[in-house]
């Protein structure tokens, strides 16, 4: 799963899952059969600083992790920042929130946080999970980045919705709107060619 949305690949001789004790038996052997990863319960070892040497110096020393996520060309290791990497996950998912998907996770937040589609002051409370609290917190960023797609145009009242500029709704910007063309759609006023 993850190859298919990435550009990376997962090492399944490299990867297991640990569990929380609250997960039942039945569903760890579901999501390990579908990973096809295997099952720890221990949290692994640690692979250690990345280290470097220098011609003029002749003992490893750590590296910054400026240097770390730099890209391979530019002398770096080529790592991904976390952070970033992190915030573009969430926001993934906060984004299929948003849309009213009907996965199984996106209806469990929904009914847990009673959240409809992730819209306006959303308050947190302390007992909130984590990933709820990052969602909530980058939401403002979730918005400022998503646009309305017109599409075929054949759902957009064309004097209603806000498909010009988000908040701008022609019906608040035109004086007069002739009897006959009140209800009439985006689409019934534009040719195939955008004219």
């Amino acid at each position: 799963m993850v190859q298919r949305i990435t550009p990376y690949e997962v090492s399944k001789e490299k990867t297991s899952i640990l569990f929380s004790k609250n997960v039942d038996r039945n569903t760890r052997h579901k999501l390990v059969h579908m990973f096809g990863f295997r099952e720890t319960h221990q949290f692994g070892e640690y692979l250690g600083v990345p280290l470097s040497d220098r011609d003029e110096v002749k003992k490893y020393h750590a590296i910054g992790w400026e240097m770390v996520t730099k890209p391979k060309d530019c002398g770096g290791l080529g790592l991904r920042r976390l952070e970033v990497m992190n915030q573009a996950w969430i926001l993934k998912l906060s984004r299929k929130l948003a849309s009213s998907a009907k996965d199984w996770w996106c209806e469990v937040l929904r009914s847990k946080y009673d959240c409809g589609a992730l819209k306006g002051e959303i308050a947190v409370k302390n007992s909130a999970s984590s990933l709820w609290k990052v969602m909530v917190k980058l939401n403002p960023q979730l918005h400022n980045l998503c646009v309305w797609v017109v599409g075929d145009e054949t759902e957009i009242e064309t004097w209603r919705h806000a498909w010009i500029n988000e908040g701008l709704r022609v019906v608040e910007k035109v004086a007069v709107i002739p009897d006959d063309l009140k209800n009439i759609k985006l689409s019934e006023l534009v040719d195939v060619n955008g004219d």
